[in-house]
């Protein structure tokens, strides 16, 4: 449990490489709808790894 951080971090690190290269304009122009999730889809997991 005392590493059980580094593992979300992991989690993360993951979720950006997979999500980073649609989000940055490989899936057509942002919109403000798309900006919105992905930021709330980023504070959430900063927040499990601040809590961790």
């Amino acid at each position: 449990m005392r590493n059980l951080y580094l593992a979300i971090v992991l989690a993360f690190v993951v979720l950006l490489a997979g999500f980073g290269p649609s989000f940055m304009g490989a899936a057509g122009p942002r919109d403000p709808m798309r900006e919105v999730h992905g930021a709330l889809a980023v504070a959430w997991m900063i927040l499990l790894v601040v809590q961790s």
